[in-house]
């Protein structure tokens, strides 16, 4: 009878020890669906280039995440890593080209990485996914040729190099007087308004993201001088390369001088 007695009170003191881990089990899956729930919006929001909704929802996840490491630190530099990664594979699969997704992706990972501050962590996460989706947005109104979205993919692989127009022209197996034409048709510019607008836009990254100099960024994107580049940056961008820096260089770096 005493060792029934027992038997009865072990077995009662063991259902209450499963009982308060099945409500923590519970608890746990019922915050991992919430996020996954989150995580499924933002990709969507991506897909469909809805910019501000993918932040939002991105920065609604960031309370109900794991811990992604013990330094506070380390965890919000895993957090954009896995954010930004997340999103990159989204804009792929709503249009934009890998060359492109991945080279927003690496810079603001990097930037990320090498980042010791945490709002400014999230900034670069945030400007990663905007970044991102804004180009998906651009990718749905465009709706041109795959030839000319092919033209734009060489262009972005190959703008520190020397681009001819007969060497991109062969590698779509079209004529460089039908690219030509079929570009500005669908586009509204010169093939080669393009090519310079494309290295701009990377030379204006490295005036706010790098400590290059301006002749190093000129030379780094292919432009022929430091004076060429200023002329055109400043013809675009309505100030000069280093007065661009001087407003747009985020606040760290002013920081750490």
């Amino acid at each position: 009878m005493i060792y029934a007695n027992h038997l009865v009170a072990e077995t009662k003191e063991q259902e209450e020890h499963d009982q308060i881990l099945f409500d923590m089990k519970e608890g746990e899956e019922e915050l991992y669906h919430h996020t996954y729930q989150e995580e499924r919006k933002l990709l969507d929001s991506v897909r469909d280039g809805r910019s501000e909704d993918a932040i939002q929802y991105s920065r609604n996840m960031d309370s109900e995440l794991g811990k992604l490491s013990t330094r506070e630190l380390n965890h919000w530099r895993n957090v954009a890593i896995v954010a930004i990664t997340l999103t990159t594979r989204a804009a792929i699969e709503g249009g934009i080209s890998p060359s492109v997704a991945y080279r927003i992706s690496d810079f603001y990972i990097q930037k990320s990485d090498g980042c010791k501050d945490i709002a400014q962590i999230i900034k670069y996460r945030d400007h990663a996914i905007e970044e991102l989706t804004e180009q998906v947005k651009k990718k749905k109104l465009r709706k041109t040729s795959s030839y000319v979205e092919r033209c734009r993919d060489y262009v972005e692989k190959h703008y520190r190099e020397k681009i001819y127009l007969s060497e991109i022209a062969d590698t779509l197996g079209l004529s460089e007087t039908y690219l030509s034409r079929l570009f500005k048709k669908e586009t509204g510019e010169r093939l080669q308004d393009y090519i310079v607008d494309v290295r701009l836009g990377h030379a204006a990254n490295l005036l706010k993201y790098s400590e290059e100099s301006i002749s190093k960024i000129a030379e780094y994107v292919n432009f022929p001088s430091q004076s060429y580049m200023g002329k055109i940056f400043k013809e675009k961008y309505m100030m000069s390369p280093k007065q661009y820096r001087e407003q747009n260089q985020p606040i760290e770096y002013f920081q750490s001088r």
